[in-house]
């Protein structure tokens, strides 16, 4: 099979930016991820800040920013990108839903006595 470069260009450039936002630069991305609304207006997502100053203080999530979208735009020509990926919103596979007990119901509604 015949290599894509635009694909892998695209593919390598958003790691490498990945990796400085959530690696290299993780200190003072973390401070920022603590005060994200200054980073997102209202409405807005990570991914969609609905913000026109992207890189304001935090260059680097800019650069994440553009690199994901030239990801999601080759994808997107190639007829490769699902907006919504098969089983988002679905528990992983292997997941076990935690059934309750009724002596666990019983317990929440008890007043407290010590043992």
């Amino acid at each position: 099979m015949e290599r894509d470069e635009k694909l892998d260009r695209a593919y390598r450039r958003f790691v490498n930016v990945f990796e400085i936002v959530f690696k290299e630069d993780w200190e003072h991305s973390k401070g920022c991820l603590q005060n994200i609304d200054a980073y997102v207006a209202p409405g807005g997502t990570f991914l969609n800040p609905l913000q026109d100053d992207e890189d304001a203080n935090w260059s680097a999530r800019k650069s994440l920013l553009e690199a994901y979208r030239d990801v999601v735009e080759v994808m997107n020509a190639r007829g490769i990108y699902d907006e919504e990926p098969p089983g988002f919103g679905q528990p992983p596979p292997g997941h076990r839903e935690i059934k309750k007990s009724s002596l666990y119901d019983d317990t929440l509604t008890q007043p407290y006595s010590p043992l």
